[in-house]
């Protein structure tokens, strides 16, 4: 009996921890770590890694996007937009959705820029708890910074 009592939480833990990771989208830029609610419970941009982002990656992914700006939540974005022109990030960011993805040539693969300075990989690399606690974008839990 006491094993299938322990089977049974074990399995009720299970799936309420699936339940709680697919509703939200946990948003990785190059400054923190912000979680957003989604709107249906899905897979899809679960964890989203945007520092490496360009403006066809923002295409890539409308509904978070969307999202970000009904929010009012687009300043996460804003590394990946041009800041020298004079529309704000709202307006890039909705008319690069709009415009969608372009097509990729044959061949044509992601190309990711590398860090040259090894202290600065170590340091941006460094997963230690306290790291990760100043990551954390804690406004989104309604807390003050």
């Amino acid at each position: 009996m006491k094993t299938i009592f322990r089977m049974f939480f074990m399995l009720l833990l299970l799936v309420g921890w699936g339940l709680a990771a697919l509703s939200v989208h946990v948003v990785r830029t190059p400054d923190r770590i912000a979680l957003l609610p989604k709107e249906e419970l899905t897979p899809f941009d679960a964890y989203v890694d945007t520092r490496e982002w360009t403006l066809d990656d923002v295409a890539h992914h409308p509904g978070l996007v969307a999202k970000l700006v009904r929010s009012n939540r687009q300043a996460l974005l804003s590394h990946v937009v041009d800041l020298d022109t004079r529309t704000d990030v709202r307006t890039q960011l909705i008319e690069a959705v709009n415009k969608g993805p372009r097509a990729r040539p044959a061949g044509e693969t992601k190309r990711v820029a590398r860090k040259t300075d090894p202290d600065a990989t170590a340091e941006a690399d460094s997963f230690g708890v306290g790291n990760i606690v100043k990551l954390i974008d804690w406004s989104s839990f309604g807390f003050a910074k």
